[in-house]
């Protein structure tokens, strides 16, 4: 049995770690509601950006001339961007993440990887798989401008250089405040139905409004310019707003599982703290009971003396 001394003490390590994840969980609810209300704001400019994207689409415009819906010639290298946190105590989202890129890095032939979050980097400098871009977490602060450097790069890589046939991105679908679903999307060649894909589930896959209703091609555009060099210059601000949406959803997905786990934790460490509190009860009484004993036990041979 347990000393006194030693139950003690993990009475009060428990009692510890239950204040510290229910403190983590609460915060995490608060990050995750302006995570949902920050993404859900940004939300009509992305439909307009959509917009944009199926009237060009529904215009007469030779799709080959246009080198974000294709392949550039001779490229054989795939970009692969991991969206990942810069912090742990978020259960599986982390891992999910990184376990669906590493299966994308082995089983795709000149795969690259550009990381995003502390753990990314980490996990595949671990490895020993090269980074060709990387940075910390873009954090809850994140605005659109923010991602205009990783939008740059990406920009750059495949349409200005032609160094990529592609770009992918691993990130987390947040879905609800208990399911996010890790994913591999791509994003670029660009086209319609992969932005609708994105927006259908950008952080607008919130309780109750899974159903989003998205905005169709209308009446296609007349051009008084180059309609090619005027989608050339325009597809980097769409790109830009997905890849935006993207780290939206991430921070979304990442408080909700951080909420989930310290939620589970806290849980836990209550458990436990009744079940040391019942043996550090039963352990005192035990003592006492055999103290008591004990002295019975002497007057008893003193009164017979």
């Amino acid at each position: 049995m347990a000393s006194l001394k030693h139950l003690k003490a993990r009475l009060r390590a428990t009692h510890n770690i239950h204040q510290i994840t229910k403190a983590i969980e609460m915060v995490s609810v608060n990050k995750m509601r302006r995570s949902q209300t920050k993404a859900l704001a940004a939300r009509p400019f992305s439909f307009a950006a959509m917009q944009i994207l199926l009237n060009f689409s529904a215009s007469s415009i030779e799709s080959r001339d246009i080198v974000w819906f294709n392949e550039p010639l001779h490229a054989q290298k795939t970009m692969l961007i991991v969206l990942a946190s810069d912090k742990g105590l978020c259960g599986s989202f982390n891992a999910g993440i990184l376990k669906i890129a590493l299966e994308f890095y082995r089983t795709h032939t000149d795969v690259e990887i550009v990381a995003v979050g502390k753990k990314a980097v980490s996990f595949f400098a671990a490895r020993g798989v090269p980074i060709v871009w990387e940075r910390e977490s873009f954090g809850d602060a994140v605005v659109l401008d923010d991602v205009r450097d990783l939008a740059d790069f990406v920009t750059n890589a495949f349409a200005r250089t032609g160094e990529y046939k592609s770009v992918y991105a691993a990130y987390s679908k947040f879905i609800s405040s208990f399911l996010n679903h890790p994913t591999v999307m791509q994003i670029l060649p660009s086209s319609p139905e992969a932005l609708r894909e994105t927006l259908t589930y950008a952080v607008g896959a919130v309780q109750n409004e899974t159903d989003v209703s998205l905005p169709s091609a209308s009446a296609p555009y007349n051009f008084d310019v180059p309609a090619e060099a005027l989608l050339n210059q325009t597809i980097p601000f769409l790109l830009e707003a997905q890849l935006y949406h993207i780290i939206l959803e991430t921070n979304a997905a990442e408080h909700s599982s951080r909420l989930l786990a310290m939620k589970n934790a806290s849980d836990n460490s209550k458990n436990l703290h009744g079940r040391l509190q019942m043996a550090y009860n039963k352990t005192r009484q035990a003592i006492i009971t055999r103290h008591i004993i004990e002295v019975a036990s002497s007057k008893e041979v003193m009164d017979n003396a």
